[in-house]
């Protein structure tokens, strides 16, 4: 029977293996600022309770008086109107003015993830990317959901969603996603762990 300290490091080195063999998930959301929305200006700005006005970065929706702005002020104002939000604020000096902030906003998700924003806007057609806009910001690199916690195994096994070049005359919410399952563990890996176990126990026993 194996001692307890020997199934510890077993259990220990099967942990590291499992996680090198389905990844590591990006960086935990880089968040320097929050607030609660008070107020919706248009597809792509808002207002918070402090009185900043916070700019979607890297995300351009229709102006007003051209056709989609009703459509994507009221997709915004039902992602976030009196929510908390949390945002990673563009280190870039020459984005937004008057104070504005332009970032990448977050709202929780569910206990583990927060939901992009931003992202949510360019996967349901109400806005087109915009490097302009954006910062150091790239939406190339996001994710609709992202981890908020230590980083773990990633849940993620697909790619981001395609972003639309073009607003459409029409639009069309895509439902919220939920988060991927967790890949399952490779063979490989399963056989290098009973290697592992098996060894722990010729040795055990040889010691005996």
């Amino acid at each position: 029977m194996l001692h307890p300290v020997h199934w510890l490091k077993t259990l220990g080195m099967i942990s590291l293996l499992v996680l090198f063999s389905v990844g590591i998930v990006e960086a935990l959301v880089d968040v320097n600022q929050s607030g609660t929305v008070t107020t919706v200006y248009d597809g792509s700005s808002f207002g918070l309770s402090s009185g900043a006005t916070v700019r979607l970065a890297s995300v351009d929706t229709p102006p007003a008086g051209q056709p989609g702005y009703n459509e994507a002020k009221n997709y915004l104002t039902n992602l976030i109107q009196g929510k908390s939000v949390y945002l990673d604020v563009s280190n870039s000096t020459n984005v937004g003015s008057q104070g504005t902030l332009v970032s990448v906003v977050f709202i929780d998700y569910n206990a583990s993830f927060y939901e992009n924003i931003n992202m949510a806007m360019l996967v349901s057609n109400y806005g087109v990317p915009n490097s302009t806009l954006g910062g150091e910001f790239s939406p190339s690199s996001w994710s609709l959901l992202e981890s908020n916690q230590i980083p773990t195994a990633s849940p993620f096994s697909s790619p981001s969603p395609t972003v639309s070049a073009t607003i459409p005359a029409s639009f069309v919410p895509t439902p919220p996603l939920s988060p991927p399952s967790v890949p399952e563990i490779p063979a490989l890996l399963v056989s290098l762990i009973i290697f592992l176990v098996s060894s722990l126990l010729v040795k055990t026993k040889r010691k005996k």
